[in-house]
């Protein structure tokens, strides 16, 4: 399957080869409205009216990893609900620069989105829903709007449903920082040593997933456990939507089989246009692998796990050989240090300090201590933060270290004499 190269550096979402999330996808880009949304998926019915399995036993049938990052099956954030009026969130946040699968989801396909986060409302008996999307992406929030009005034209859904919006910043969609915005307005990560699942929003148990991992519940509960579990792996079924972009014909976003090659993801997007040294996985809190050693493995938890990968949030970076991997990876990691909450000493000086060492390293000016001090810092950051910031980081600086550990060899020395264009996105 090919794709346009486009004029635009941001993504946009292509028909699927296998659609489902991506099912009725309208050609001019604008969100499917209600009525065509029960065409293609049909009515979300009330739990005592629908026939067959219980949303509950359908997910303690089926799987679903998170789709946000960490790959945290749904189920069990579900198990492990406090007792009270709960809360079900919405992260569609989704800061990163380099990911826009949570956002053109919303934006073109925002009921199914919808769907499934009232099917988890049902489960967890939820009080209330929060929808929370990005400021900066105006056609998602547009969508969710629409959306969420014409549901209420004709009481659609029993639980209230609000739509909230937050910054575009990368820490803005942190799991406490969300529960911050809609308990206090303020869009940075919490304190706390609860659960959000025992203590979120207002003090009161919440259910808190992207909005991927809500559509594939309501691909669940429309389709059933059979149909679900069709493609995919046993340990990863159904499929996912990838962010594909650099050294690649289009940036885009595909819907794809969990476990599908990379190279398959990759070409989904048109394919290489040059050679590429190696790959980022995941996003900004992923890893970088060798491009020979990802290059056909399934794109899974697992299988990415098997050559120091992530599927995280789904990106899929291709770095083209021809540019400095060093460079590039020290522009990203001095905008991660740059998007820190400023609430705690490994964001406040660690990061900046990490951040300063990659700079020297990448322009060829590392002292004797800089890539002894790397390692030593990355030990020091990590584990120790308010949120998981630090932590996301310090995995990127290290699979920088390894992957391109001759590079590092040679920029110790000077430099290597490749550019930086830039293309991974801050």
């Amino acid at each position: 399957m090919s794709a346009p190269v486009l004029a635009s550096t941001a993504p946009v979402l292509l028909p699927s080869v296998s659609p489902r999330l991506t099912r009725g996808l309208r050609p001019d880009g604008a969100a499917i409205g209600l009525r065509e949304h029960i065409a293609w998926h049909g009515l979300m019915v009330p739990p005592g009216d629908r026939p067959g399995p219980s949303t509950r036993d359908l997910l303690e049938q089926v799987a679903i990893a998170g789709r946000g990052g960490a790959g945290f099956p749904i189920w069990h954030k579900i198990s492990a609900m406090g007792r009270g009026r709960s809360i079900v969130v919405v992260n569609g946040a989704e800061g990163e620069p380099a990911i826009w699968k949570d956002r053109l989801l919303l934006a073109n396909a925002p009921h199914l989105v919808l769907d499934g986060a009232v099917a988890a409302a049902d489960v967890v008996r939820a009080t209330e829903i929060h929808v929370v999307v990005a400021a900066g992406f105006p056609r998602a929030v547009e969508a969710v709007r629409r959306a969420l009005a014409e549901r209420a034209a004709v009481r659609y859904d029993r639980v209230p449903i609000t739509l909230t919006l937050v910054e575009d910043r990368f820490v803005a969609g942190e799991a406490s920082a969300v529960v911050g915005r809609l308990t206090r307005g303020t869009s940075v990560p919490q304190f706390s040593t609860a659960r959000t699942s025992e203590r979120g929003v207002g003090g009161r148990p919440t259910l808190l997933c992207n909005a991927e991992t809500y559509a594939q519940l309501a691909l669940l509960v429309h389709g059933g456990a059979a149909a679900f579990t069709e493609i995919g792996t046993a340990e990863s079924p159904g499929t996912t939507l990838f962010t594909v972009r650099g050294a690649v014909a289009g940036q885009v976003v595909v819907e794809m089989p969990l476990g599908t090659p990379v190279g398959a993801v990759i070409s989904a997007a048109g394919g290489a246009v040059e050679p590429i040294a190696a790959v980022l996985t995941g996003g900004y809190h992923g890893r970088w692998v060798a491009a020979d050693r990802v290059w056909w493995q399934p794109a899974s938890i697992s299988g990415l796990r098997e050559v120091g990968g992530s599927l995280g949030a789904g990106l899929m970076l291709a770095l083209p050989a021809r540019v400095c991997p060093l460079a590039e990876s020290a522009i990203v990691l001095r905008y991660l240090a740059d998007q820190n909450a400023r609430q705690c000493g490994p964001c406040v000086n660690g990061l900046p300090a990490i951040a300063a060492a990659a700079e020297h390293l990448a322009v060829g000016w590392a002292g004797a201590d800089d890539v002894r001090n790397l390692h030593r810092w990355a030990g020091l950051v990590e584990g120790r933060g308010v949120c998981r910031h630090p932590d996301g980081t310090v995995a990127f600086l290290r699979s920088m270290l390894e992957t391109f550990a001759h590079d590092v060899v040679v920029h110790e020395a000077g430099h290597c004499g490749r550019p930086a264009p830039g293309i991974l996105p801050v």
